[in-house]
């Protein structure tokens, strides 16, 4: 949030989990901040945020 909505007053964000019938979890994350810049390639990205967000998905699965 930090970056995507500088202007944090006016900020919405919203999370959703659930379960499927299949036992697969489903979390969404939104906001409706400016959104990633084009051609943004999540998994080229060397941030310390980034490589936890890779490692915990993995872990996961």
């Amino acid at each position: 949030m930090q970056y995507a909505v500088p202007d944090r007053a006016n900020a919405t964000v919203s999370v959703q989990c659930y379960q499927t019938g299949d036992r697969e979890i489903h979390l969404i994350l939104k906001d409706d901040g400016k959104g990633f810049p084009p051609n943004f390639n999540l998994f080229q990205k060397n941030s310390m945020g980034f490589q936890v967000v890779c490692t915990l998905t993995q872990k996961v699965e």
